[in-house]
C-alpha cells in the first residue's frame, strides 16, 4: 500500500469513526434511560455516575481518535513524523471507560440485592 492508498484509508476510517460517534450518544443515552426506568430499585448513585464517566470517557476517546486520524493525515501531507500524542490519549480514555463501565455495572448488580 503507497502513501496515496494508506491517507485515502484513513480518510474513510476517519468518516467511519463519526458515525460511531452519532450511535455511541444514541445508545449510551438510552441505555441510561432504560436502566433508571425499568429498574429504579436497582439504581445507585454511584453506578450511574460511573456509567455516565464511562459514556463521557467513550465520546472523549472517539473525539480523540478523530483527532489522532486527523494528525496522522496531515503528517502524511506534509511529510513529518506521525505524532502520537492523540493515540495516547485515545488508549488512556478507553482504559478509564472501560473501568468505570465494569464498576458502574458492578455498582448496579449490588444495589439490585440490596
Amino acid at each position: 500500500m503507497d502513501l496515496a492508498d494508506y491517507r485515502q484509508y484513513l480518510v474513510e476510517v476517519n468518516s467511519d469513526t463519526q458515525s460511531l460517534y452519532d450511535h455511541t450518544i444514541l445508545i449510551g443515552s438510552g441505555l441510561g434511560l432504560v436502566l433508571m426506568t425499568v429498574f429504579p430499585a436497582h439504581s445507585s448513585r454511584v453506578a450511574f455516575i460511573a456509567w455516565a464517566i464511562a459514556i463521557a470517557m467513550v465520546l472523549v476517546s472517539l473525539d480523540t481518535s478523530t483527532r489522532a486520524f486527523s494528525a496522522v493525515i496531515k503528517s502524511i501531507d506534509d511529510g513529518i513524523e506521525i505524532d502520537k500524542t492523540f493515540y495516547r490519549l485515545t488508549t488512556a480514555f478507553n482504559y478509564i471507560a472501560y473501568v468505570a463501565c465494569v464498576a458502574g455495572l458492578t455498582c448496579f448488580v449490588m444495589a439490585g440485592g440490596q
